[in-house]
């Protein structure tokens, strides 16, 4: 069984294949990451908040990274447990967000 460690997609169909030749494959992931691909702009305030609480950052690069150009990796995390709870954290605020 091969282990992916970080994979870079920058397009959907990239997304769509990794995912099927995983399946295909039988490869185990042990990295997941969180990623938003859009946001409620009524609730920019607490997305920047939640960028804060997740990734750790100052007040100026969570804004940064909200306002910048989507999609944006918001954290790798070692479970697809905490990465679901992520996940959660934002759809509750309107956010997109995938877990690749």
């Amino acid at each position: 069984m091969q282990v992916i460690k970080n994979a870079d997609f920058s397009r959907e169909i990239d997304i769509s294949a990794y995912i099927y030749l995983s399946e295909v494959a039988g490869v185990r992931k042990i990295e997941f990451d969180v990623i938003m691909n859009s946001y409620d702009g009524e609730k920019k305030i607490e997305t920047i908040k939640e960028v804060r609480y997740i990734t750790g950052v100052g007040l100026k690069e969570a804004k940064d990274l909200v306002e910048g150009k989507m999609p944006v990796t918001l954290a790798t995390v070692q479970s697809k447990e905490k990465a679901e709870e992520i996940k959660e954290r934002f759809i509750a605020i309107g956010a997109s967000i995938d877990v690749l």
